[in-house]
């Protein structure tokens, strides 16, 4: 794989079409269980179900919400793609040393910085969505982190972005794996681990990286938090490519 503008798009359009794609079967999902409570109901009345079905729904439509906004942004690369246009591709790759025990490919929606500085409300749904492709891999027997998005029209620039990859570039550089790691795990299910990194770990590093999951599902995670796994990795930094 090449650092390019090209590369970076045909990326960051793949996890916006799997992401759009996934999101779409979790709101299908709920629409499906909302329709069998209230055939339920129908012989089973209680405040409880109803108050379940009334939260369901809530949830249900907020869900709903992300994937009409991406799709626009999906309707925008794709005439992009159509084009072969990719000059309005940013991008911001960090270079380790190793190739890494943990890697990813998915999507951030940059509701916060580095600070816990609030970037975006994903309760505004008069708001269009931002996202960031996010993939860790293996890289010429290195490894790569690399942040990519586009800003080619409303639909895909959003200052949410710009915001968020500054906060991290204000990171120091021995601070920066860890970082990135503590935001994998704090929105990101798709995550590969090699099973032996995993088993090095004590027990106390196995509940905190469960507790952070844990808060990532109850929305209360802190993003400047990241010094708790310290000890976790040792990815030493030794490059970054970028064209903001």
């Amino acid at each position: 794989m090449k650092i390019t503008q090209k590369h970076c798009f045909l990326l960051h359009y793949r996890i916006l079409n799997k992401t759009l794609y996934l999101k779409e079967i979790i709101h299908s999902a709920f629409t499906q269980a909302i329709y069998e409570l209230k055939e339920c109901k129908k012989f089973i009345k209680t405040d409880e179900l109803q108050n379940y079905i009334d939260e369901l729904t809530y949830i249900s439509e907020t869900i709903g919400e992300e994937p009409k906004k991406l799709s626009n942004q999906k309707k925008n690369l794709d005439q992009l793609l159509i084009k072969r246009n990719y000059n309005s591709q940013s991008y911001y790759a960090i270079i380790i040393d190793k190739i890494p025990e943990i890697q990813c490919s998915t999507a951030w929606i940059p509701m916060l910085d580095f600070k816990n500085n609030e970037l975006f409300d994903l309760d505004n749904i008069n708001l269009h969505v931002p996202s960031i492709s996010i993939d860790i891999l293996g890289y010429q027997d290195k490894g790569i982190i690399l942040f990519t998005w586009n800003n080619a029209t409303e639909y895909t620039y959003s200052n949410a972005n710009i915001k968020f990859i500054k906060s991290l570039d204000n990171i120091v550089n021995t601070e920066k794996s860890i970082a990135i790691l503590y935001l994998i795990f704090s929105f990101n299910e798709n995550i590969f681990i090699n099973p032996d990194w995993f088993d090095r770990l004590d027990n106390n590093q196995q509940k905190i990286l469960k507790q952070i999951q844990i808060e990532a599902i109850e929305r209360t995670f802190v993003l400047e938090n990241y010094n708790i796994l310290k000890d976790f990795i040792n990815w030493n930094i030794i490059d970054i490519k970028k064209n903001i």
